[in-house]
Order: structure tokens, then sequence, then C-alpha cells
């Protein structure tokens, strides 16, 4: 008996260990499918107790790293509702090591960027901020989450952080096409790519402002297309374009009349959305050499843009100034006035932009009829006896005491007056203060 009892337990200890090896033989489970869920293309978070809300307007996965660690970043842009403000997103999904749901945005990579279309914008990542974004599901062709935290206000009077809460957002990858605002670009062989925040036109000029999709650059380019949005070629060396990357504490790319050479092309206009494209060069500076600009493209709608009458008599300048750079204005002429006051011949040069919220003047004067030649601040025989161009947003103007402002009347008869502004001029700063600027390129045209 104690013989069988051995043999039973030892045929069960075999039997037991070839059931065990026949388990483990077996292949793998496949992996479960991802859950599929639904998603509404939208955003919307609360900041400091305001509620902000709005549609995914375009979103792409990009994949980065080596053969050996693969990452996936998320990219995504959105408008609010109301077109006031804009959001963007740069997840690095997979992170190598430590992948989960949970993604701390401040860190590795990841952004968050909150702009209102004003000066002032908010952000998180490196270092700056401590927002969490939480992934509730990720089928590979869509994605929905959650995310909270506190996001760093950049203003003029210091860095804030200001709550975010009740953040959520779902989206389709790869699509969304409710608010056109992408730029692109190729410079010196390198993809650079981001959303315009924010388009308007001012004085003459379509100026568009926007943030990289990599969060490190801002830009901006300026197009001087007359009082209407118009299609049509515009080129920097004729003071008609402005183009400008910054990265913190320097322009890697920067156009204007004198470096580079950049050639704007709109497409079309629908509206008030602009369509275009632009090839050329960029220049950091005078010293370093010209940077190669191709296969540039832009699309963005103009806020509160008004159509205008153009007129056949237009005045324009573009200046570069110490402070704020490089800028482009222009606008129509109302009339050119001949008269005299005294012993002095004088030619008064009047015109607006803006719908008239913006006013421009030239005033000239003389000791003998006004004709063609070179006029100037401080002369005694041919003066500039005042030039300003006041808007909204700026103030320019000669001052006796900074030389060096010019104005050249290049042809003249009893029906109109064409001549162009060079030299130094004064921008208004604050009631107590001004800097000089350089006017490059400029010209008026003014019937009688």
């Amino acid at each position: 008996m104690r013989h069988l009892f051995f043999v039973f337990i030892g045929g069960m200890i075999l039997s037991l260990f070839f059931s065990c090896k026949k388990d483990s033989e077996k292949p793998p489970a496949p992996p479960r499918p991802p859950i599929d869920f639904t998603v509404s293309n939208s955003w919307e978070c609360d900041i400091d107790g305001t509620h902000y809300t709005g549609t995914i307007d375009s979103s792409f996965l990009k994949f980065s790293g080596s053969a050996t660690i693969i990452d996936t970043i998320l990219f995504c842009t959105g408008t609010s509702i109301d077109k006031n403000a804009n959001i963007q997103f740069e997840l690095w999904i997979n992170r190598t090591g430590w992948g989960h749901d949970s993604i701390q945005i401040t860190t590795g990579g990841n952004r968050f960027t909150f702009d209102t279309c004003g000066k002032n914008y908010w952000i998180c990542g490196n270092n700056e901020g401590s927002l969490i974004f939480k992934i509730d599901g990720f089928t590979g062709t869509k994605i929905k989450g959650r995310f909270y935290g506190a996001v760093r206000n950049f203003t003029g009077s210091g860095a804030l952080d200001l709550n975010v809460t009740n953040g959520q957002i779902s989206f389709d990858l790869g699509s969304g096409k409710n608010e056109l605002k992408n730029f692109t670009c190729i410079v010196d062989n390198t993809n650079f790519g981001g959303y315009v925040k924010y388009a308007r036109q001012i004085s003459n000029t379509l100026i568009f402002d926007g943030f990289s999709f990599t969060g490190d650059s801002i830009f901006q380019m300026m197009i001087r297309t007359g009082s209407n949005l118009k299609a049509g070629t515009f080129q920097s060396r004729k003071g008609e374009v402005g183009f400008r990357i910054w990265r913190p504490s320097f322009y890697p790319f920067f156009v204007n009349d004198t470096l580079g050479n950049l050639s704007v092309t709109i497409d079309a206009v629908y509206g008030n959305v602009v369509e275009g494209r632009f090839s050329g060069t960029s220049q950091q500076g005078a010293p370093y050499p010209e940077k190669q600009v191709s296969d540039g493209k832009f699309r963005c709608r103009v806020k509160y843009y008004q159509a205008q009458q153009d007129s056949i008599s237009k005045w324009g300048f573009s200046e570069n100034n110490g402070s704020t750079l490089y800028n482009i204005y222009g606008g129509n002429v109302f009339n050119g006035i001949k008269h005299q006051n005294g012993s002095r011949y004088l030619l008064t040069i009047n015109g607006e932009s803006d719908n008239s919220l913006s006013n421009f003047k030239i005033v000239l004067s003389s000791t003998s009829p006004i004709s063609t030649g070179l006029y100037q601040n401080g002369s005694s025989t041919n003066l500039i006896d005042s030039f300003y161009f006041r808007s909204p947003l700026v103030n320019y103007f000669t001052e006796d005491f900074r030389s060096g402002a010019y104005c050249q009347i290049d042809s003249l008869d009893n029906e109109k007056v064409v001549g162009r502004i060079y030299g130094s001029i004064s921008l208004r700063l604050s009631p107590f203060a001004t800097t000089p600027a350089d006017v490059l390129k400029s010209f008026f045209r003014a019937k009688f």
C-alpha cells in the first residue's frame, strides 16, 4: 500500500509539471485594442475663474529620437469661440522609461501656451508653471484628456502664476480646420512652423504675429498691401515687407529694407482671410551670412478688418529704431496745397490711414517758390516746417534738436507733387521720452 501511495503522489507531481509546461508554451494573448470613444474637437478650461472654450484648429503627431529611444510628440492648436484667444499643446506621450497617462507639462519638452491676442500670454514648460495633463483615451487617431495646475503669466509687471481648473480637450488627430492660422517655411533646410495668434491691418499694412509649434520662438510678418487686402506680390527691398523670428535674447532671422531680400505673394483674399506664400533670404545682422528662406506659406484671419477705398495719391514709409525695431506704414493722401505766409512759400500735404483714425502731414517752406530739390529740418532756406504721423498706436514727428530729417521733391507741376522723406525722425515712447527712428524707404504723391 505504501508503495502504491508513493506511485500515486509521483504521478500527480508529473502531471502537474507537464500541465504547467504546456500552459507556458501557449502563445501570448494579443493586446487588447484601445477602447473607442467619441470626441468633440473642442477644448475648455477656467483660468483664475474665467471660463474659456473653443475649437481645435489643427493637430498632428511627430516622431522624435534615435533607433533605440523613440517618442511620440503631439502638437495641437485651438481658438476660442469668440476668436480672441489661442491655445497650444506640445505633449511627449510615450516618454521612454516612465510612460503612463499623467504628463508633467512643466519639463521634458512638454509645452502649453495660451494667449488672448494681446501682448500677454500664459505658458507652462521649461520649468515655468506646473500643469498636469491626464490622458483619458488615446487610440492613435483620437485623444481626450484633462489638464489642471498653474500657468505662468508673462506681463510687463512681472511673472505671476494663475490657476487652471476644469481643463478638458478631445479631438481627432491630423484634422481640424475650424480656424485658418498656420505659418510654415524652410530656413536653410530647417523646417519652421507655427500658428498665427493675431492678424490685423494697421496703416495699410497687414501684420500678423504668432508662436512656433515648439514654443521657443515668436514671429512677425508685415506686408504693406494698401488700404484693402488684395492679391499681389510685395518686396522687402521696396519697403513693403518685414519679417522676423525672435528667440530669447536674439533674432536668428530678420528681414527689412536692407537686411535680407524677401518676396511675398498674396494669392487670395476671402473676406478677411488671407492666403499667401513667400521666399528669398533673411539675415541675422550685417556681419552674418544670408539664410535661404523657401516654401513659405501662411493663412490667417484679419481681425476687425474694414475695407477702405484706395486713393491714387498715397504715402508710405518704413523705419528702424532701437525700441520697436522695424515698422511699415502707409495711407491715402487727401490733397497737396501750395500757399504763402508772409515771405515764406509753403507746401502742405495732408493724408490719413485706418479709416481716418491716423493722420499724416508734411509742411515744407522756402524763401522762394516751392520747387524740386532737398528740404531739411533746421534749414533757413528750404525747411521741413513739420512732419508727423499719428495713430492710436504710434506718434512720429520731426524735432528741431534732432537734425538729419530730409524731404526730397522729385517732381512738381501744376497738378501733382511726388517726393520722399528719409533720415532721422523721432518716435514718441512716452509723454517725456522719444527715440530716433531712421526712415529707410518712403514715398508720397499728392494732387493739387
